[in-house]
């Protein structure tokens, strides 16, 4: 069984060997967020299920981007958590047939965008980081120049010219940008670094 970490009576019961009421949290799982496992299902449980996992907020997020890229599918927060705990447990499955049981695909459509953003961003597929330059013109072309040259795509940029720990003459610059995966953001990264500016993920 899967359940998620803010949601946590199913897997707390399942532990204890005893119903026990834990306060949902807000999560993307809302068809699993309950404060009290019914007593039908912890006797199933009882009867039918090995082991419980606990999965990440962010693993959920990544898994309903997955099946949304991936296999096309639309599939609610409660239904995608078998793959967070596929993705999160690599080692623990690896070399096994495993099959994931999906159901439900009645996911708030006004959510959907928020939650593609938040898997890209844990996907690693999304950054932001901010840049220190001089605030001078042509600075900012500079830095959209080494982006551009490892095919990284801005997605925005803003200016913070009042940060305290600025000196007087430079700005902060933050940029999200649109990449391939880590090890494209870490080039870019690498190469802004080697150029001589400051450079830190947010």
């Amino acid at each position: 069984g899967v359940q998620t970490e803010s949601a946590i009576s199913a897997y707390e019961s399942f532990k204890n060997k005893k119903i026990s009421d834990k306060l949902p949290l807000p999560t993307l799982a809302d068809g699993i967020a309950v404060g009290r496992v019914g007593e039908k299902t912890f006797e199933m449980m009882n009867k039918h299920v090995d082991e419980m996992l606990l999965v990440k907020e962010d693993s959920i997020a990544m898994a309903i981007l997955l099946f949304l890229e991936r296999k096309k599918l639309v599939v609610e927060g409660a239904g995608a958590v078998p793959l967070a705990a596929l993705i999160e447990n690599k080692d623990k499955f690896k070399g096994k047939k495993i099959v994931l049981v999906i159901s439900g695909g009645n996911i708030d459509f006004t959510l959907i965008d928020r939650i593609i953003h938040k898997g890209l961003v844990t996907s690693g597929r999304i950054a932001v980081f901010e840049v220190v330059v001089d605030d001078i013109p042509g600075s900012l072309h500079y830095v959209t120049g080494v982006i551009a040259l490892h095919r990284g795509n801005v997605l925005s940029v803003v200016h913070d010219r009042l940060a305290g720990d600025l000196s007087v003459g430079k700005t902060k610059v933050v940029f999200t940008v649109e990449v391939k995966g880590r090890a494209h953001l870490e080039e870019i990264l690498s190469e802004l670094k080697a150029k001589g500016f400051g450079v830190r993920r947010i």
